[in-house]
């Protein structure tokens, strides 16, 4: 929208109702980069837009960044999907090569890669990750040094790294074509008292429909993006509660919005497929979210 554009006087004036001060070429800068908001919207939703877009962008704040903290506040922009794909240098589907694990053989030379990957992942995250995934990781493994003690039977004391090594195994497993394993290593990163789970737990989850590398790239790639917006705005909401529970109070506003905006299309894939699920004991939490998959909102792919 170029600043002498008819439009951008009336959208002036109606900030300028609300207190807020937002020049024409202002308003031209945000269009060239993609962060305006739909003309189809009614125009007090647009004014509420722009009214974040005030508060969220700035000199030297990144525009994708923009677009995940107005994501996480409801707000859908077309410079969402781009920079959600180049968070995660997704340029198409791209299944992980899955593992063999049918003789004692290859299940051991299956583990000696997950071991592998499960300990570069350990020494390199959080030197390539974005600074807000790197505190989370690190709040993981001071969980798994907290309840160490919990995992292993007293003879066999286990220690925080072990854990943690377990839990990245476990996951890396799973995404390689076995299953997860060592449920209390699972509970103990995440701040469960290890001794609440067991393997029954694991199995359960283990039975659920499989998550799939190429999936979830291609949720990333083809996902409403009025969907992923209904996410992050969910996730969001619940977020305060989930930082606390993990003891994690360094993460800013600005790393908050983008962690959801970010993991919201992973996470409106993974609950479409166990959406069956929903019945089973332990599952009723996902309620709200599976009422939002069946609203206006249109959070199913």
């Amino acid at each position: 929208m170029r600043r002498t554009a008819a439009p951008v006087t009336a959208i002036h004036q109606a900030l300028g109702d609300r207190g807020l001060t937002v020049t024409a070429r202002r308003i031209e800068g945000w269009s060239a980069v993609g962060l305006l908001p739909a003309p189809t919207q009614s125009f007090e939703r647009q004014i509420d837009h722009y009214a974040a877009l005030s508060e969220y962008s700035g000199r030297g704040i990144d525009a994708d960044v923009t677009s995940f903290r107005l994501a996480a506040h409801g707000f859908d922009s077309l410079r969402l999907r781009p920079a959600l794909l180049r968070q995660f240098n997704i340029t198409e589907p791209a299944p992980v090569p899955q593992l063999e694990f049918g003789t004692s053989e290859e299940a051991n030379a299956a583990f000696e890669q997950i071991e592998g990957v499960a300990r570069e992942v350990a020494a390199e995250f959080t030197r390539v990750a974005p600074p807000a995934f790197g505190k989370i990781f690190k709040a993981l493994q001071r969980n798994a040094e907290r309840f160490a003690w919990r995992v292993g039977p007293p003879s066999e004391e286990e220690s925080g790294e072990s854990v943690f090594h377990s839990f990245l195994a476990s996951s890396v497993c799973y995404f390689f074509g076995g299953e997860m394993y060592n449920a209390k290593a699972m509970a103990a990163v995440t701040n469960v008292d290890p001794s609440t789970v067991s393997d029954a737990d694991l199995d359960f989850v283990n039975s659920l429909t499989r998550f799939e590398s190429e999936d979830i790239d291609r949720a990333y790639l083809t996902l409403p993006t009025e969907s992923i917006v209904a996410m992050a705005n969910l996730l969001r909401g619940g977020a305060p509660r989930a930082l606390k529970f993990l003891e994690l109070d360094s993460l800013s506003d600005s790393e908050v919005d983008t962690v959801c905006a970010v993991v919201a299309p992973m996470l409106v894939h993974g609950i479409g497929l166990i959406r069956e699920y929903l019945c089973e004991p332990g599952l009723q939490v996902l309620a709200p979210v599976l009422s939002l998959m069946d609203s206006g909102r249109a959070l199913s792919a």
